[in-house]
């Protein structure tokens, strides 16, 4: 794992040991740079595989190939021995090295040789190219600038801006975007002209020209099915090999333990791989109502080498530092757990696997279920009913919508208006517009009534009528940029903050494709979610700990909301004179805003958080009022 950086069109290395100076927390481990006829390309190294031969740049055996990488290529070892066998001579047996050669052999279609997490940039003396690529599913992140034939890209936006040439102009339609969905969707980002490279996509820059195209998508449902039983045997199967194969490293690896299945039945298959205990690592919150007992009975139950820690108001502290990390305004809250839970595991290990991916492949979030049982409404009682049905959820007590309400918050007024929204969006065959209204945190029309910045609307898009082909429907979506954009992206940035490789077996390439093909009989149904995990959680761990009901990982915000640390931020962001000054919200719409969070609003809270958020980013990566912190 590293941090990536390169130019072209520069006369000297300088520049790229600049954009290495500040990703250095992403590659303690050594720092190298190649530069030729106005082209460098470096890397700041984490070491993982092959420790003492895997230095950064690269090259081939006549050196016109140079590469610098970051992730983790797992079939490596399979991809030396026929290389070999094709007549390449291997100096090391690291994964970077990989990638120069069968680059050489294959050219740009390599990446679909390639099984694992990885962005990397090839510098191609013989053709005076350079070619980037990045992962099918964006585990890895990779961003570029280009103009007047130059181009620069690195693992992380701030690594661009130490190039003058890059303003530091913001992007107001991204902003718009951030305040909908609490990050930023790609494959745009909050600074005008760099772009993220999209997941699956390659891009070649020879003759001062930039192109991308898309090597790779989700497949579609297939409904040629082999009988249930043998699907559950492949997805058990796959699941398998591929929590083995995300252990791999020549360093000691861990876990991320919650209570929760996904992560349970992922450690228990790291135990059975690995003859000592394994060491994990769970978080819970001041004043309890979290999951640390039933994380601390899994472990005990597993036998594992179990360490946890408790997430304070007094951690509120460390938010203008987790900003400086995060690159792009993240503004969910469990950002600061995840960050101290990464911190916590960095002292003990270099590798960390997590149970991130299982609840977009699987089904698992409460959306899914409310949008699956949004359209058995819908084709039960039609459109007119669910307009009405919207109706009369407006007129509800919202101390009644609270029993249904599956987080330890209040719903409050925002989220009654926001139910009824929803039962009414249901008389209208959008899939795509049920979607984002459940996840919004502004939606587009209270963004519009509160700002004059445009409010997003997707495309709209119609369900697809098998219940099979809907599921997959409404879990592709979350490809487009939750994933990659939002829970892979506060992924990496926590655990590269802290020099930590943090790997996700549940979105091994292999079972993403297996599961996205597969019926909704392995992932969602109208009574229960991740079927499939489930099953197989119900062979091979506890009962007692298979049959535990879901539980969201939410950080209780609302408690927090009445501490010094908490009121600090919100002084240094969100006075009255600094929102006027930057112009995106009428001051009259945040002061309601943080009036609605102080009386334990849920939405409210979360509204406020993100706002902070983004206030800080403005501060820090615009304004350069803050410094790194």
């Amino acid at each position: 794992m590293c941090g990536i950086a390169g130019s072209v069109g520069w006369d000297d290395a300088a520049l790229v040991e600049r954009m290495l100076s500040v990703l250095v927390h992403r590659g303690p481990d050594g720092t190298g740079v190649y530069a030729a006829d106005g082209v460098a390309v470096g890397a700041c190294r984490l070491a993982i595989v092959d420790i003492a031969g895997g230095t950064q740049p690269v090259a081939n055996e006549d050196g016109a190939i140079r590469v610098v990488f970051n992730g983790e290529i797992y079939n490596h070892a399979a991809l030396i021995v026929e290389l070999g066998r094709l007549g390449h001579r291997f100096r090391s047996r690291c994964d970077t090295e990989v990638i120069a050669h069968a680059y050489e052999e294959w050219g740009e279609d390599c990446v679909r040789h390639f099984s694992g997490m990885f962005a990397f940039a090839v510098y191609d003396a013989r053709r005076c190219r350079v070619f980037l690529a990045r992962d099918p599913i964006g585990i890895k992140p990779l961003y570029y600038w280009s103009s007047g034939g130059r181009l620069l890209f690195a693992s992380e936006v701030k690594a661009l801006l130490e190039a003058p040439v890059v303003e530091r102009r913001v992007d107001e339609t991204s902003v718009a975007r951030y305040l909908v969905h609490r990050y930023v969707p790609g494959p745009a980002t909050l600074i005008e002209h760099v772009h993220a490279l999209p997941p699956g996509h390659v891009a070649r820059f020879d003759g001062g020209t930039l192109a991308v195209r898309a090597y790779w998508s989700p497949p579609e449902v297939s409904l040629d099915h082999a009988r249930p039983a043998d699907l559950q045997a492949e997805f058990d199967e796959r699941f398998d090999r591929a929590v083995q194969t995300w252990m791999r490293g020549d360093v000691p690896c861990g876990a991320f333990l919650s209570g929760g299945l996904d992560s349970n039945l992922m450690v228990a298959r790291m135990v059975r791989a690995r003859s000592g205990p394994v060491p994990t690592f769970s978080i819970g919150f001041e004043g309890g109502d979290d999951e640390l007992n039933a994380a601390r009975a899994s472990a005990e139950a597993l036998g594992t080498e179990h360490h946890e820690l408790v997430c304070r108001a007094s951690d509120l502290k460390l938010l203008p530092r987790i900003v400086w990390h995060a690159d792009l305004p993240l503004g969910d809250p469990i950002v600061l757990p995840a960050f101290l839970l990464a911190r916590e595991a960095a002292g003990h290990v270099k590798v960390v696997l997590t149970g991130d991916g299982a609840d977009e492949l699987l089904g698992g979030y409460f959306f899914h279920r409310a949008m699956l049982w949004g359209r058995f409404a819908r084709r039960l009682v039609g459109p007119a009913v669910c307009t009405a049905v919207g109706a009369a959820v407006a007129r509800m007590p919202v101390r009644a919508l609270d029993c249904l309400f599956r987080y330890p918050a209040y719903l409050g007024a925002m989220g009654r208006v926001r139910a009824a929204a929803y039962a009414r969006l249901l008389a209208h065959d959008d899939v795509r517009a049920w979607y984002e209204h459940l996840r919004a945190l502004f939606t587009p029309e209270e963004l519009a009534a509160a700002t004059a910045l445009g409010a997003p609307i997707g495309r709209p898009m119609a369900g697809e009528t098998g219940r099979d082909r809907f599921v997959g429907q409404m879990l592709a979506l979350q490809f487009d940029d939750w994933l990659p954009d939002n829970v892979l992206l506060r992924l990496d940035r926590v655990s590269m903050a802290h020099g930590l490789e943090a790997r996700v077996p549940y979105l091994d390439q292999g079972l993403v494709e297996f599961l996205a093909r597969s019926p909704a009989a392995l992932k969602l149904g109208m009574w229960g979610d991740k079927l499939a995990a489930r099953r197989y959680a119900r062979r091979v761990l506890p009962l007692s700990i298979a049959r535990r009901p879901k539980r969201a990982f939410y950080a209780p915000l609302e408690r927090y909301l009445d501490t010094a640390e908490f009121a600090e931020l919100e002084r240094m962001t969100l006075d009255e004179a600094r929102v006027r000054r930057r112009g995106y919200l009428h001051p009259t719409v945040v002061r309601a805003v943080r009036a609605r969070a102080r009386r334990g609003e849920f939405l409210a809270a979360k509204q406020v958080f993100a706002l902070i958020v983004l206030e800080l980013w403005h501060m820090m990566y615009v304004d350069r009022e803050l410094g790194a912190a």
